[in-house]
């Protein structure tokens, strides 16, 4: 995990995120690899196909 951390391929969620989150109403697919919760925002381009 901290590899993918340093490398960028992960980030910490902000509050600004969590701000565009709620604003926007998207869809996450998610996975619970404890002690983290993982989450990706499913693309619209993805979620019609």
């Amino acid at each position: 995990m901290q590899e993918w951390l340093t490398d960028g391929r992960i980030a910490r969620a902000e509050l600004s995120d969590a701000e565009d989150w709620h604003a926007r109403q998207p869809m996450f697919w998610a996975v619970v690899v404890a002690p983290w919760v993982l989450v990706q925002e499913i693309l619209k381009e993805l979620d019609s196909a």
